[in-house]
């Protein structure tokens, strides 16, 4: 008896399994291959289990079509040549009809066998499809793919695909138009198919007939998430594709992604918008659970958004490009919703907000913003409004990610520490170390504390107040977060140096005072012990700054632009007081002027396990001790990840010579 026997272990196996395993885990035996056979189908094309670049995806998924586009082929002419339109009513093959084709086969002593496609089409839970894949042009015979001669029972069956590569060049001046049939005929042979992503694009008249197809016949009833990545010239509140996708939303459907990309980002769309009026539709979507709706231009949703935003009444994740005056009547139903993301805001977007969470959205919790150009304009302005968005959360907030926060936002903030569990933080004017001090003093939840420091902003925590000492047991005060938080990404500054170092790094005043400070701040750290990403070099892609604050922070960086008042992250500076920190799988460095030999990277495999990336010690005017150590990780450790700061390859594309400072 195998173990395979057990269906529990299949299940537990079977996810895991990478789509090389499954396939020659289906080539044991009879076995096998009924148990990891749905397993094989199940994702087509097959998620890759590790983190995988865009462009892999692509190739990846366009020789996985490839394979699976023969199969369509076959499915298709085998369904031409044993069930014409007529003999079925236009429907296609049905169960019983495949059993009277059974029965019809061994009369004639003819061996029979289902293509692949309808023998596990059901398996199939999750679909990609790239309109470009679908190459077969729509034919001018309606519901009719490609037209063979009737069967002969008494001859063999072969799929002949020279056929289908001739029918493309017929009736149609461009053979790579995408046909709807063919998406058409895949979604009969998958009857259980939960998640549909749909890519393709909205130019050429041949391709509005291929959505229009799609979505008037319908998609499948038994999806729960559908994505969909349309590109067009078309302006979004001029489409009418969205009017006719909301009309056909399954009131099964739980999760809906749309993204809608315009080519020609230049032409003004305002005023624009038309009511097609394709959408009136009543129904309610009780499952609607997650709704998404961007679009990467300048323009304005179509009035059906608003319609349908009322129907969706029982929503709990909304994102959206920006918000609509029109939907603030449609939000006031939203007692459930509790993520918001909102990828534009601009100062009226932002005093909807306002007004929405103070009158509705009791349950609302999580709010991500991002960043116009008219907000950093106007982030005076904005961060008031921001600070009054804050302060109306009812609910506490458990994540936030905002791209401006000063000292009124900050204030706001720190009422929520309670409940915090991710905090997010990019333009920081007016935000202190003491208002970061005590967000990580009294956040008992915090998981993830990313604060992005912006050229020309002081916003750093100080190394005394991250310290924290108790006065009775000289050792650092317990925090509530340490045993929760997954990601710290911050810089910590005033840590002073043994050497001669500008005048605003701290100088040393007592014997001993360097090594007592460098080994506070090493203690501190070592407290979070689930920690997985350590940031202590940050930088960002933002560079707006008053020369007033430039002038002073330019004091506490080198020539090369590194910080000078940081911990050095060396053995004997009492880096090996970080050994606790196993579960650490990211290192980033960037920026600091630090002295990483040999001895701390070997120091750095052998304590922490999990590690994956070191970032900032790849760069090329580092001391001879950095490059070394990056030669022996190369050499020895080639999994480790090693990455080069923003600045670092900056400096480098400039012409900037070699030669960086050691830290002290």
């Amino acid at each position: 008896m195998s173990i395979f026997h057990i269906p529990e272990i299949v299940a537990i196996v079977g996810p895991h399994l990478s789509t090389r395993d499954l396939f020659h885990f289906c080539l044991v035996n009879k076995l096998w291959n009924a148990s990891f056979t749905p397993y094989l189908w199940q994702s087509l094309p097959s998620e890759p289990a590790s983190p995988t670049p865009i462009y892999l995806l692509q190739i990846r998924r366009i020789k996985t079509w490839a394979r699976f586009y023969a199969l369509v082929e076959a499915d298709i002419l085998y369904e031409q040549h044993h069930f014409p339109s007529g003999d079925n009513g236009g429907n296609g093959a049905t169960a019983a009809s495949f059993d009277i084709l059974t029965s019809r086969s061994k009369s004639y002593n003819m061996p029979f066998s289902l293509p692949a496609l309808t023998r596990n089409g059901h398996w199939i839970r999750a679909l990609t499809v790239e309109q470009s894949s679908l190459l077969i042009p729509y034919p001018p015979q309606q519901y009719r793919v490609v037209s063979l001669p009737p069967l002969d029972l008494n001859a063999t069956f072969t799929v002949d695909t020279t056929q289908v590569l001739h029918h493309r060049h017929h009736h149609n001046l461009n053979p790579q138009f995408a046909t709807p049939e063919i998406l058409l005929h895949v979604f009969k042979r998958c009857p259980n198919l939960h998640t549909l992503k749909l890519i393709g694009t909205d130019i050429r008249a041949a391709e509005f007939y291929f959505w229009k197809r799609i979505l008037t016949v319908g998609l499948p009833s038994s999806i729960k998430e559908l994505d969909i990545e349309l590109t067009t010239d078309i302006p979004m509140a001029m489409s009418t594709i969205l009017p006719m996708l909301f009309r056909q939303c399954s009131p099964a459907l739980q999760k809906l992604s749309v993204m809608i990309v315009k080519r020609y980002t230049y032409i003004q769309t305002r005023g624009t918008d038309i009511d097609t009026r394709q959408d009136i539709v009543d129904t309610p979507l009780p499952a609607m659970k997650d709704l998404s709706l961007k679009y990467v231009a300048d323009g304005f949703y179509p009035p059906s958004a608003a319609r349908f935003l009322s129907r969706c009444v029982n929503l709990e994740t909304l994102t959206v490009t920006m918000l609509q005056p029109t939907w603030i009547s449609a939000m006031k139903a939203y007692h459930q919703l509790r993520r918001l993301r909102v990828n534009n805001i601009v100062n009226g977007c932002l005093s909807l907000l306002a007004i929405a969470i103070v009158n509705s959205l009791p349950s609302l919790d999580a709010l991500h913003l991002g960043l116009s150009g008219e907000s950093i304009r106007r982030r005076k302005l904005v961060e008031l409004v921001l600070a009054t968005v804050l302060s109306a959360g009812r609910a506490g907030w458990r994540s936030l990610n905002l791209p401006l926060c000063g000292k009124a936002s900050a204030d706001a903030l720190v009422k929520h520490c309670s409940t915090l569990e991710e905090l997010e933080l990019k333009r920081m004017d007016g935000v202190t170390g003491q208002h970061l001090y005590q967000i990580l003093s009294t956040s008992p939840w915090l998981v993830k504390f990313d604060v992005e420091v912006v050229q020309g902003t002081l916003a750093r925590i100080s190394a005394e107040d991250f310290i924290d000492l108790d006065p009775f047991t000289d050792s650092p005060t317990p925090w509530p977060c340490e045993s929760s938080l997954r990601v710290f990404r911050a810089r910590i500054g005033g840590i002073p140096r043994s050497v001669a170092c500008p005048p605003r790094v701290p100088q040393v005043r007592s014997p001993g005072q360097v090594e007592d400070i460098q080994r506070h701040v090493y203690k501190r750290l070592s407290r979070f012990t689930h920690l997985e990403r350590l940031e202590l070099g940050v930088q960002s892609v933002w560079h707006y700054y008053s020369s007033s604050q430039m002038s002073q922070y330019q004091e506490i960086k080198d020539k090369w632009g590194y910080h000078l008042d940081c911990l050095p992250m060396t053995l004997q500076s009492g880096l090996q007081i970080l050994e606790p920190l196993k579960e650490l799988r990211e290192l980033n460095v960037s920026s600091m002027d630090t002295s990483i030999g040999v001895k701390e990277v070997k120091w750095m495999v052998q304590s922490w396990p999990r590690l994956e990336a070191v970032k900032g010690l790849t760069i090329n005017n580092r001391g001879k001790m950095e490059q070394d150590a990056d030669r022996w990780l190369r050499t020895n450790h080639p999994r480790i990840r090693l990455e080069a700061s923003m600045d670092a390859c900056k400096q480098n594309d400039s012409g900037n010579g070699t030669g960086g400072a050691g830290a002290g």
